[in-house]
């Protein structure tokens, strides 16, 4: 059985056997488990982030207000809060 044979095989929510025993019976580290299920980003979401990326390289000096603004005038309304939380990471210095 091949290593994303037995990553398919894990299932998180199994009423019985915690992730940490499947693990152990799959010969899989728990923590690459989690990290393989935790990154997944929705195809709305990557479209919105290379949106916010391309305004950012093309207005650099523009504020979340106004990128926000920016954002509802192209069709994509998105909260002020989300926005300056850091869904995107050029606007925490992340990225």
């Amino acid at each position: 059985m091949t290593r994303a044979e037995r990553f398919d095989r894990v299932e998180p929510k199994h009423p019985d056997l915690p992730v940490t025993r499947q693990c152990e019976l799959l010969a899989l580290p728990r923590s690459s488990v989690y990290y393989a299920r935790g990154n997944t980003v929705d195809d709305p979401d990557l479209a919105l982030m290379r949106t916010l990326d391309e305004l950012h390289l093309k207005y650099p000096f523009m504020g979340s207000r106004r990128l926000r603004d920016e954002l509802e005038k192209q069709g994509h309304p998105w909260r002020l809060n989300v926005l300056q939380a850091g869904h995107c990471g050029w606007m925490n210095g992340t990225k």
